[in-house]
């Protein structure tokens, strides 16, 4: 028997959810389901972002409480480092896990939510019609699909971002709890290599091995990991994630039966891996629309294309001169005002901010790959 809705949505990941929570709120009398593979194995990964003026706030969007919040960062290169203070600015965390399950709950008294239900047909005749693997058959007006396909990329030079990371807890106090190390980089001619260290409490941090590459290794990359670990000495392990995301801006369909979201509708910020932020701004932009198969152009996700462009422009000098990307993160945040730097990763620059950002940027080497 075909069970019949306005809208289904495929894949309870961070966009689906986020969608859902402020979606369901303005539009209760559409009947949605949402088909989720399996809620409880997702990825432990940890959600990041930037806050203060101007910027979305995540908390009182979305009611999701952070794990930390640190108002300093820190970046290292050779004998060099950048201290900076961030006010009224902030860096927080989210824990993945419990970020989606309390998305999840938000939503899920208005929805139809079905765990387990993996995917395995599409078919549109007049509605769309969604074959589960167990042979379930659902059916609606108006698709949305999260999942993460073979994309194209509108640039050759593609890196990916791969990382591997350990939470662990030390027998003594080992971190400064008060700052995030956002980049401490390894010197290596063929790919850029940093750690990042989330410092939860004096004792427990959240440490990652983080590479730009063209063809990442995540076993590699874990060896290299735990090797790092090592001059920690004795520590208990607590949990550990892993990841390799696309760092390129997707060419989208503009057109299209259905809504793509997520990582394949470009919610994913190249240069740097953000999403939650992308996302929520996205959402945003939609404001009181109900969805249906007549404006699904409205909501499409569109990048903005300014930050897309110096995105591009700047990964491509990651792609040919990988030896190059740590002094360019270190001229950004050691030259620009912290608070441009923050607007500009937070998807939120303004015009002042964009030409601080340039200007802060070894310029010679920046106009070479722009006519590369």
């Amino acid at each position: 028997m075909k069970e019949k809705f306005d809208i289904i949505v495929i894949g309870a990941g961070l966009s689906s959810l986020m969608f859902l929570v402020k979606y369901v709120k303005k539009h209760p009398q559409q009947k949605i389901l949402l088909l989720d593979k399996d809620h409880d194995k997702k990825n432990d990964q940890t959600f990041c972002v930037w806050q203060g003026p101007d910027i979305i706030n995540l908390t009182e969007e979305f009611d999701i409480q952070p794990k930390k919040v640190w108002g300093k960062i820190m970046l290292d290169f050779q004998n060099r480092s950048i201290k900076k203070v961030m006010s009224p600015y902030n860096y927080k965390a989210y824990d993945g896990k419990k970020t989606l399950s309390s998305l999840l709950r938000s939503c899920k008294k208005n929805i139809t939510y079905k765990n387990n239900c993996e995917v395995v047909q599409v078919k549109k005749n007049g509605l769309f019609y969604v074959i589960t693997k167990d042979s379930s058959v659902y059916s609606s007006q108006t698709l949305v699909d999260s999942r993460h396909y073979h994309n194209t990329y509108d640039s050759k030079e593609m890196l990916y971002q791969a990382f591997y990371g350990s939470e662990v807890e030390m027998p003594t106090n080992t971190f400064d709890e008060t700052t995030v190390t956002l980049m401490s980089f390894k010197e290596n001619k063929n790919d850029i290599e940093f750690t990042y260290i989330l410092p939860y409490t004096k004792k427990i941090a959240l440490i990652e091995t983080t590479f730009f590459a063209k063809n990442p290794n995540i076993n590699d990359i874990k060896l290299k990991h735990e090797e790092k670990l090592k001059q920690y000495g004795k520590y208990t392990l607590l949990r550990s994630e892993e990841g390799i995301l696309p760092m390129g801006n997707i060419k989208t369909d503009k057109e299209g039966s259905y809504l793509k979201i997520g990582i394949s509708a470009g919610m994913i910020r190249p240069s740097s891996g953000y999403s939650m932020i992308r996302i929520a701004n996205w959402i945003n932009q939609i404001e009181d629309t109900e969805l249906n198969q007549q404006n699904l152009s409205k909501f499409r996700f569109k990048s903005p294309w300014l930050l897309n462009w110096l995105d591009k422009q700047f990964l491509k000098v990651c792609f040919y001169r990988p030896e190059m990307a740590p002094e360019l993160f270190m001229s950004l945040f050691s030259k620009a005002k912290i608070g441009s730097v923050v607007r500009f990763m937070a998807d939120k620059p303004t015009i002042n901010d964009v030409i601080a950002v340039i200007q802060a940027l070894p310029k010679k080497i920046m106009i070479k790959y722009l006519i590369k």
